[in-house]
């Protein structure tokens, strides 16, 4: 059922890991940065706009997940075996 889904979302995400590591330059320093810094970025609008929607597509993906597979379960008939699958 769901492990090996999980399972499945390791695996690839641990490629997808490895790969952007092996692609990435080496020869990249890091500048010094500060959190005064960050400050101008909450001043643009157009980024404030980005992080609202950024942060109200993350809490929709946890609410449907959440209340998804009851509802496949309850309303449409699946089994919970397949639900997995599905979602």
């Amino acid at each position: 059922g769901f492990k090996f889904i999980f399972l499945l979302i390791f695996i690839i995400t641990s490629l997808a890991f490895f790969g952007v590591w092996h692609m990435m330059p080496k020869n990249l320093h890091p500048s010094p940065t500060s959190l005064k810094n960050l400050i101008p970025a909450f001043s643009h609008q157009n980024l404030l706009k980005t992080y609202t929607i950024t942060i109200c597509s993350c809490g929709a993906q946890f609410v449907l997940y959440t209340y998804l597979q009851k509802l496949l379960v309850e309303i449409s008939g699946f089994k919970v075996q397949d639900t997995a699958y599905i979602l």
